[in-house]
């Protein structure tokens, strides 16, 4: 090679470099500088719901500490691809974060057209909490305690109904590993939201369904019964429901998981930031208050990016086999 192209070479390569250098130091300077205007958490459910109601107070104490405005947006529908379609396609600038649910499984017709996988595919940010759910029957049914809806859930052949916030939500990966857990089987009706469910499992149309705490109010009224708790320990708020695991199923725990995420390649400076702010967030007494209120809460301990990115990972995963052993139909 002649010394002209020789050199010719290098500069390209030298030009190439410096640029690739100045655009690591723009990508850096704004990670420092990280925020400069305003963050929104996206919503995937509707104003008013158990994810909206964290989300809120998490943006309120989230602000002080970042010193910007955090706003909320609610984009519900679909099972959650609508919020997480928008904010996998925003800026991976750490502006446009997702308060996600687990578990949320899809249809494969659907999956075929998202850019996404699952939650694995997006930055990990942080865990918030976890809700569990009440286990509860309608007062047609005549199933007052566990004992008699496990003997009625048994003997059924499949008449019994249940209802969820649709197919692949938590209330339905949720109904499903309860009845594989006590060998039972149950027709389920999807709706398009959990306050549905627990309005048709009030008005005798349904026979039994997990449902938010907030159906406590339909239980103290005498219009549904509760028979246990999904979360892994008792409510302070209603210590008189006990768990499931209590009530004779072992170990089981199937709350939904809150987590905040962010678009894939989000700088790892502004994920760390977020991180941290959330985990100081959580550790305020006012935020817990609030967010407890909503009933069977457990607030997530601090824990690293790679720590909440294996958790997501793990729980895309343990939900996925519970999908094919019980031969969920997801369409």
């Amino acid at each position: 090679m002649e010394l002209r192209q020789v050199s010719s070479l290098l500069i390209q390569v030298g030009t190439a470099a410096l640029a690739a250098i100045a655009l690591m130091s723009i990508a850096h300077g704004a990670s420092m500088d990280y925020p400069t205007r305003p963050v929104t958490i996206v919503v995937p459910f509707a104003a008013g719901s158990p994810t909206d109601i964290t989300a809120r107070a998490l943006a309120n104490d989230l602000g002080p500490i970042l010193k910007t405005s955090i706003l909320v947006e609610n984009k519900s529908g679909a099972g959650q691809i609508v919020a997480a379609s928008y904010v996998y396609r925003a800026a991976p600038d750490g502006y446009t974060l997702l308060l996600a649910n687990l578990p949320n499984a899809i249809a494969p017709s659907a999956g075929a057209r998202l850019p996404y996988k699952d939650f694995t595919d997006f930055a990990p940010v942080a865990e918030v909490a976890s809700i569990g759910l009440m286990l509860a029957t309608s007062s047609a049914m005549g199933a007052k305690d566990h004992p008699s809806l496990i003997s009625q859930l048994r003997s059924g052949s499949g008449t019994l109904t249940y209802g969820s916030g649709g197919v692949g939500s938590v209330l339905h990966l949720t109904t499903e590993r309860f009845n594989r857990e006590v060998n039972a089987k149950a027709t389920h009706v999807p709706f398009k939201s959990g306050s549905q469910v627990l309005l048709e499992l009030a008005g005798n149309r349904l026979s039994y369904s997990f449902v938010a705490m907030n159906g406590m109010d339909l239980v103290q009224q005498g219009k549904i019964t509760a028979i246990g708790l999904s979360a892994s320990k008792r409510d302070p708020r209603h210590p008189e429901l006990p768990t499931l695991s209590e009530l004779g199923i072992p170990g089981f725990n199937a709350s939904a998981a809150l987590v905040l995420v962010a678009p894939k390649n989000t700088p790892v400076a502004i994920l760390r930031r977020l991180n941290d702010a959330v985990a100081r967030v959580i550790a305020q007494s006012g935020f817990k208050s609030r967010v407890q209120a909503i009933g069977g809460v457990t607030l997530s301990a601090p824990a690293s990016l790679d720590e909440v990115s294996a958790s997501i990972e793990k729980q895309e995963r343990d939900w996925k086999q519970l999908i094919q052993s019980q031969q969920i139909q997801l369409e």
